[in-house]
């Protein structure tokens, strides 16, 4: 089966990360959903690829609350989210910088 299903193995990069634990209390989850989504929303718009967020989900969340996480990733524009042990974690990663001569140039005029 391994042949036919490889793993794909990368490393989470080194972060500075927040941990918000969602309890299955749906005030309590809201207010640190909110407050993540903000936190997310942060990071990506200073590019920031020191900190991190990570959502751990309790035994008694809901899945409505995986899905407005996944939500918050969509609509935000999270470029890089992976499953953690318990919940999902969200960081920013830069884009490749150009580094071959056939990648994008000035026009000269």
């Amino acid at each position: 089966m391994m042949k036919k299903y490889p793993f794909i193995h990368f490393v989470v990069p080194k972060r500075n990360t927040l941990e918000l634990n969602l309890t299955g209390n749906v005030n309590e989850d809201e207010i640190k959903l909110k407050f993540g989504e903000l936190y997310i929303k942060e990071i990506i718009s200073n590019r920031d690829t020191i900190h991190a967020i990570n959502f751990h989900l309790g035994g008694k969340c809901k899945y409505s609350t995986l899905v407005r996480i996944l939500d918050i990733c969509n609509i935000n524009e999270v470029n890089y989210f992976v499953p953690s042990d318990s919940g999902i974690l969200m960081y920013y990663v830069s884009p490749p910088k150009a580094t071959h001569k056939n990648d994008v140039q000035p026009i000269q005029l």
